[in-house]
């Protein structure tokens, strides 16, 4: 709402021939500004500066001025009292185009910063041991929420937190936004009790470390990062540095080089999305030591040689795809015959012999077999809205063996 507060200080900063107008106290800013200039004119105005009104405190127009001026004096005062964790989703909200978000309210917007912390949109928090003391947030959850700006810009004021503010904060999932630049190793280590980290369908860029990741995000289950523009190699994750991960989504990015060997000591894997890169090399042995692994797809990418063996050990195994590389060799039928469970198994459009022969034997001993990648688009996104599910989330809090303090 637009104030005469300070009125008198705030006529240094006017020219002498200005006169500032009185306001009706039961108007709004963009009640006042379209009706200076219009309702577009003003809509726009109103935007730029709910933005940043640092920018127009000293503009040429006294209603602006003035407005922005309230604006700061109201944002000053909402950090005094809001308490530290409100204070640093309030950073995020000005840092990511919060104004332009599809979901706001409650809680984001400036008139609602008092609310609550468990009432904000897409805040998730439980009771602090000490009643007297505001809840303790768990997670972030901004999905398809139209955030425009650098990962850091949301991940950094959360990192900064005091200990006791933050050592419960287990997932953020910011996928589907417009979020830019790396995963810096910060906010990595600022953030260790990470459990869902997902920020996938974005505009991410850079590599992963995979040496903090494992250093500081030992409690890791799900990492999804899907759909960006991240580069070089997949990160030597192992059972020393993220022994809980479940889910790994990788694919759709830029990584090239060969498979890590060392994701075959990652004992809970159940998901392996690596589609849509440039890996090359061999399919790793070692990932037939994955007895809990579903889900295998590295469909689209340039690996070469043949399908190990050792494959019939991956009992758990639904999904299998290496359809659309390089890879040639006699296809191990004895070996995947013996995957029960398997629903698909894609190796189309690669330079196997045998392959007719492949299908028609896998078909005689499972007729609802099917060997097409079309399916992959539904499987893929039922695999990533599973993410958003409380019970597959509580579920994967419940299997980290080691307890958030």
């Amino acid at each position: 709402m637009f104030s005469t507060m300070n009125y008198l200080s705030r006529q240094i900063l006017a020219p002498v021939l200005y006169i500032i107008p009185v306001i009706p106290e039961n108007k709004t800013n963009l009640d006042v500004l379209q009706e200076a200039y219009g309702q577009e004119q003003g809509s726009e105005i109103n935007k730029q500066i709910t933005s940043n009104p640092k920018d127009f405190i000293l503009d040429e127009r006294p209603l602006v001025r003035n407005i922005a001026l309230d604006l700061c004096e109201s944002i000053n005062s909402s950090k005094k009292t809001v308490g530290p964790v409100a204070c640093a989703l309030a950073d995020i909200y000005d840092s990511v185009d919060g104004f332009q978000w599809v979901r706001q309210s409650p809680g984001w917007v400036l008139t609602e910063r008092h609310c609550p912390l468990e009432s904000w949109t897409g805040i998730s928090t439980i009771p602090n041991p000490n009643p007297l003391q505001p809840r303790i947030i768990t997670s972030v959850k901004l999905i398809g929420n139209d955030l425009n700006g650098q990962l850091s810009s949301v991940l950094s004021p959360l990192g900064k937190l005091d200990v006791k503010d933050k050592n419960k904060l287990s997932e953020i999932n910011v996928s589907s936004n417009q979020l830019k630049g790396p995963l810096l190793d910060r906010d990595i280590a600022q953030l260790p009790s990470m459990v869902i980290f997902c920020a996938a369908f974005n505009e991410i860029t850079g590599t992963l470390n995979g040496e903090i990741l494992g250093e500081y995000w030992k409690r890791l289950v799900v990492l999804s990062l899907q759909s960006n523009q991240l580069t070089g190699s997949i990160p030597s994750f192992s059972s020393s540095c993220c022994p809980n991960l479940r889910i790994l989504h990788l694919y759709s990015n830029n990584f090239e080089n060969e498979i890590p060997n060392t994701l075959g000591e990652l004992s809970n894997l159940e998901e392996i999305r690596f589609w849509s890169n440039h890996l090359t090399g061999h399919l790793p042995k070692s990932l037939c030591k994955l007895k809990k692994l579903k889900v295998l797809h590295l469909a689209g990418n340039n690996l070469t040689g043949n399908i190990p063996n050792e494959i019939d050990e991956m009992e758990s195994l639904e999904y299998l795809y290496l359809n659309d590389n390089e890879m040639s060799g006699n296809i191990p039928i004895n070996s995947l015959i013996k995957l029960s469970k398997l629903k698909t198994c894609a190796l189309r459009n690669n330079k196997f012999n045998q392959f007719e022969e492949f299908e028609i034997k896998m078909s005689e001993i499972n007729s609802s077999i099917s060997f097409s990648s079309s399916e992959v688009d539904e499987t893929i996104s039922s695999g990533v809205f599973e993410l958003e599910n409380e019970e597959f989330i509580g579920a994967s809090l419940a299997r980290v063996s080691n307890p958030i303090l």
